[in-house]
């Protein structure tokens, strides 16, 4: 079975080289930090890791956007604006990929949708805090009935 390797890392099965093994370790090997043993995404082949963690971060960020702009709205229809809306701004810094703007802007986001939480948000009826949460729970059974029992 083949250890985890970066691209571009040859497997020792296909090297030219004649040693089965290497004594020094090449300049991806020195770099990879010790205790990582994954494959590479194919996603995520020639992009950094930051950009994937911060991409998932910018999704969290625009779901939660999305949940409080429907917090804020009383019908389906006024929250579709608003979600086109937010689409478009997020749509806008797309392009930005130095690391130092994105966490500016992460930050900025992360404070603008503290400021606007709703303070009575919307739960789903059954959800935790919902409504109708644990409304009709089965009643314990605490003595067995008569045809449970043995004669």
């Amino acid at each position: 079975m083949d250890c985890a390797r970066l691209p571009g890392e040859r497997n020792a099965k296909h090297s030219t080289s004649t040693r089965s093994h290497r004594a020094q370790p090449t300049a991806n090997e020195a770099l990879r930090p010790h205790n990582t043993h994954t494959l590479p995404n194919t996603h995520t082949i020639g992009r950094p890791a930051v950009a994937m963690s911060s991409k998932k971060h910018v999704l969290s960020l625009y779901r939660q956007s999305l949940k409080l702009a429907l917090d804020w709205s009383v019908h389906r229809y006024l929250w579709r604006g608003q979600a086109v809306y937010l689409r478009g701004l997020f749509e806008a810094n797309r392009h930005i990929t130095e690391p130092r703007q994105q966490r500016a802007l992460i930050t900025e986001t992360e404070a603008l949708l503290e400021k606007w939480k709703h303070p009575d948000p919307y739960r789903a009826p059954t959800a935790p805090g919902g409504s109708k949460y644990e409304r009709n729970l089965p009643v314990p059974i605490l003595d067995p009935p008569p045809k449970w029992m043995n004669p």
